[in-house]
């Protein structure tokens, strides 16, 4: 049947652990970098002082984007704890 020992079992479990930490650990990542990128891009589209382009324009360019990496984070962060 099963011609595992308890050892050999403990150390395939600690590689998975190890696996899915690193997962983990590349999610946690991923939702860092959502956070840098939408502070990166509401200080830029912020920061335009373009008379062609309207300020609602731009407030609205603003809201997609932070709408957009919100979810993205969400997601991030959502798939993180169902990890854990």
């Amino acid at each position: 049947m099963d011609n595992h020992n308890p050892t050999d079992r403990a150390k395939i479990l600690i590689e998975e652990l190890k696996i899915l930490q690193g997962v983990i650990n590349r999610m946690a990542q991923n939702s860092l970098e959502c956070k840098k990128w939408t502070l990166a891009l509401a200080v830029g589209v912020l920061s335009l002082k373009i008379e062609a382009i309207s300020h609602l324009y731009g407030l609205c360019v603003l809201g997609v984007l932070l709408a957009c990496f919100y979810l993205l984070d969400a997601c991030y962060l959502t798939h993180e704890r169902l990890f854990r």
